[in-house]
């Protein structure tokens, strides 16, 4: 694993989570699903919470101050009602902010600070490799938010070619 690569993954699903934003308006990020779950808002929130956390471990400065973040960070005692949402296009902002610096950091990043040990025992490589696992796990809770709010999904399969006789024969 090397930055480079770690890099393209963020991309991906940067890139991902912005196209099921598109069209989204600050109201519907505010619906909560029924019977229960997070609402857009808080999911997209907890991703910049949990990018606050991970931008220090590299190097750079985070982009919420620590009362932000917790906020959407899932603890119980933070509270989060829809009364407290930031609205979706500071949440988007502040997330372009921190795709930035996090791909700064990642681009260049060397393989021997991937592989330096962590307090929590993993190397700084494994605890990124985390920190994006948990991200697309929440950008495709995104995908299918958008699907409860009744917009169409965004990300299309590849459309199958018919072959002609001639090349079905082959």
């Amino acid at each position: 694993m090397n930055g480079s690569f770690l890099s393209k993954l963020y991309e991906i699903s940067y890139s991902a989570l912005f196209r099921n934003l598109e069209g989204v308006t600050h109201d519907e990020s505010l619906v909560e699903p029924q019977p229960a779950g997070n609402g857009l808002n808080w999911v997209l929130g907890h991703i910049v919470a949990n990018r606050n956390r991970l931008l220090p471990m590299l190097g750079e400065q985070m982009v919420w101050p620590p009362e932000h973040a917790f906020l959407y960070s899932g603890r119980e005692e933070a509270q989060w009602n829809v009364g407290k949402a930031f609205h979706l296009d500071s949440i988007k902002t502040d997330l372009a902010r921190s795709q930035q610096r996090l791909m700064g950091v990642l681009e260049h990043i060397p393989i021997a600070a991937l592989n330096t040990p962590t307090d929590t025992g993993q190397t700084l490589g494994e605890v990124i490799g985390f920190f994006h696992f948990h991200e697309s796990y929440h950008v495709g809770q995104i995908a299918l938010l958008r699907r409860v709010l009744g917009r169409e999904g965004v990300i299309k399969p590849p459309q199958l070619r018919r072959l002609s006789g001639a090349q079905r024969a082959i």
